[in-house]
């Protein structure tokens, strides 16, 4: 006897009971590949927490360096060496931040990248000092020369 002659043979009740069991099977199938979607979807929502995470350093650095420059500014316009110790505790606090991000286990792929900020973070702390001198320098020969022609006016 063939396969369609014993499905054929079998009562209405047996074929439709058949059906339901291969749609079941089906939808089984289908929820147990959407489940394991799922797990790969949560693994890359921690992928994406830890690079958002390394972002939010990123954009924290930023505006340390944004402080910084201001300080610097503010030290320029007012002589103020309260605004020189402001930036280069900024500056200290972003070295925190980039060796936060070198022990960082997600980011070993820009680790390159992390080393070079801190590069630039001692580059721009070093031209503070320079300015710094410069500036003190500067003001110093300012004062001489009014000192001078002060003297010059009263005699």
């Amino acid at each position: 006897m063939s396969l369609i002659t014993k499905i054929s043979n079998l009562r209405v009740r047996t074929k439709m009971f058949a059906g339901f069991g291969c749609v079941l099977t089906i939808l089984a199938g289908v929820g147990a590949a959407n489940v394991l979607s799922l797990e790969g979807i949560r693994g890359g929502e921690e992928l994406i927490h830890f690079h958002t995470n390394a972002l939010n350093f990123a954009d924290d650095i930023d505006i340390s360096m944004g402080e910084a420059r201001l300080a610097v500014r503010e030290f320029i316009q007012t002589k103020d060496e309260a605004h020189v110790k402001a930036a280069q505790d900024t500056f200290a606090e972003i070295r925190t931040k980039v060796d936060t991000l070198l022990a960082s286990p997600v980011l070993k792929d820009r680790q390159n990248v992390v080393r070079d900020l801190g590069d630039t973070v001692n580059a721009y702390e070093k031209a503070l000092g320079r300015y710094v001198t410069i500036i003190q320098r500067f003001w110093g020969a300012d004062q001489d020369a009014l000192e001078a022609a002060g003297r010059k006016l009263r005699s």
